[in-house]
């Protein structure tokens, strides 16, 4: 009987000592408004729904509730204003912040910087 619950103890530290996997990022679409503080690849980007990430602001003409976020990493193809585009989202790591150089330095640091994954003009597609 010992070894039963010994066994059923062991089994349950061992799963409980695993890593969760984070979860699926949620397929995101959004319109770009234009670029971000002067960093070659920041872009604003309306986007359809509410996340933790986006600032939210009431548009002026339409009184319509807006979310809002910045990313650094926009492919060329939807880099002008308007372009629709669809994405998941993540926080970019150190390394690929530290590879904007000094130039994010000069963004206002209030903003959460994002960094987009499977971006294109279609559904999001998984890579």
């Amino acid at each position: 009987m010992k070894a039963f619950f010994a066994l059923l103890l062991a089994g349950f530290l061992v799963s409980a000592c695993q890593e969760t996997p984070e979860p699926a990022l949620e397929c995101q679409d959004g319109t770009v408004l234009g670029t971000d503080c002067g960093v070659p690849t920041g872009y604003f980007i309306k986007i359809s729904q509410p996340i933790p990430e986006a600032r939210s602001w009431v548009n002026p003409t339409t009184g319509a509730t807006e979310y809002i976020i910045s990313a650094i990493n926009v492919p060329v193809a939807y880099r002008s204003a308007g372009s629709h585009i669809f994405f998941t989202l993540r926080r970019p790591s150190s390394s690929e912040l530290a590879a904007l150089g000094s130039v994010i330095a000069l963004c206002d640091q209030s903003w959460e910087v994002m960094y987009l994954e499977n971006a294109g003009n279609g559904s999001c597609a998984t890579k």
